[in-house]
């Protein structure tokens, strides 16, 4: 079972201090400021307005033998540890933000052909499962997060504690809590979506096409609070289909449910925008989409995109996108290079949004989290301001 955690968090849902809490004026002169700024912006507006504005670094641990990066996800409900796997091992946070980890889990070497590489870690929406790609060739693990043991006792996760499928993927997501939609393709030629019913047998399982003809490698895949499957065109080589590097189009559950619907068509998905790589896709809590890679080609790179929530409404309505307006698209660069890759995670539990870097050279793994909330700016300007009058 997880094992639990008790420490205090400073995150987007800590309640500001009572007054009682507070020493000093500045102290006191924080929290009223912070009340102001908590009394005059909307419950969601803030999201996408401050990100970007402060971020807090986290190391996560190194890749492990036979993998070239760590890939986590967070932890449902009030929990929000980052739980994530790199070479074979399964790492849980010690508590949230601490950026401490223990091993609770292995997979087992049979399965994984000797050694995990992740494409991608994800949480079933009902918190009950934890989904892993474990790398080119190799199967997706759905591993019930009640099998993880604890950093003293870690499970090895043989055939009877998890389900290997042996399934192609690169990037995924979950519709509901027992299907998993898995992007698909040969590097360069075009690719799918598919969706893997979690819960048919490894042994046949299944896994029907739902977006078909994508016109180059895979991408990402994301799916909105309507239930639209957002996915892209991950990597293109020739002119040869409509769709190039980054095209990240979206297809109403009526366009896939009774069969495949072709990328490529007009008639099929709603054009979204054109960028980055769509290497990463996600939404977060105010529906914001959180866009990730990078097209070299163009010179689209070093940073992580988050379209707004309007623009991708506008975008659905039939409005382009301008990528070049910072109020639709918003660039996030806390590495400051050109040349930054990134990934993306989100906590739902603190608001938390992760810019994430695999330095591939050192192997070193580097999280950069940025909080969207009022609550968090508050937390942030009485530490800073507290600081501040302790060094007088």
């Amino acid at each position: 079972m997880l094992p639990t955690t008790h420490a205090h968090r400073t995150t987007a849902t800590t309640r500001p201090p009572s007054l009682r809490a507070l020493r000093g004026a500045s102290a006191f002169s924080a929290l009223s400021i912070g009340l102001c700024l908590l009394a005059s912006q909307p419950a969601h507006a803030s999201a996408f307005a401050t990100y970007g504005r402060a971020y807090r670094t986290l190391a996560m641990p190194p890749n492990g033998p036979g993998s070239s990066a760590f890939f986590g996800d967070c932890l449902p409900g009030a929990d929000g540890r980052i739980i994530g796997v790199t070479g074979n091992a399964i790492y849980l946070e010690r508590s949230v933000g601490s950026a401490a980890f223990d091993v609770v889990a292995t997979f087992d070497p049979a399965q994984s052909a000797g050694a995990a590489d992740p494409a991608f870690v994800s949480i079933s929406p009902d918190g009950t499962r934890l989904a892993v790609g474990l790398g080119f060739g190799k199967p997706v693990a759905i591993v019930p997060l009640a099998s993880l043991g604890t950093p003293a006792s870690p499970t090895s996760l043989t055939g009877s504690l998890a389900t290997y499928f042996p399934v192609p993927h690169y990037r995924a997501a979950w519709q509901d809590a027992h299907h998993l939609a898995l992007t698909a393709g040969t590097f360069g030629s075009p690719s799918q979506v598919t969706l893997l019913d979690t819960l048919s047998s490894p042994a046949a399982p299944s896994n029907p096409t739902i977006i078909t003809n994508i016109g180059g490698a895979s991408a990402a895949i994301a799916f909105d609070s309507a239930g639209r499957l957002y996915t892209g065109n991950g990597f293109d080589l020739g002119p040869a289909s409509p769709s190039t590097t980054g095209t990240i189009k979206a297809f109403d559950p009526a366009a896939w449910s009774s069969g495949a619907a072709d990328f490529e068509s007009p008639a099929a998905g709603r054009f979204i925008a054109d960028i980055l790589s769509a290497d990463a896709l996600l939404f977060d809590s105010s529906g914001n989409l959180v866009i990730g890679g990078g097209d070299f080609n163009d010179g689209d790179t070093g940073y992580l995109g988050v379209l707004s929530s309007s623009a991708i409404a506008a975008a659905i309505a039939g409005l382009p996108i301008d990528t070049a307006d910072p109020s639709q698209l918003k660039r996030l660069t806390p590495g400051g290079s050109a040349f930054d890759y990134y990934s993306a995670a989100y906590n739902r539990a603190t608001g938390d949004l992760y810019a994430t870097l695999t330095d591939f050279l050192s192997g070193a793994n580097t999280w950069h989290a940025t909080v969207p909330t009022p609550a968090a700016a508050l937390t942030i300007l009485i530490g800073t301001l507290t600081v501040s009058r302790r060094r007088r």
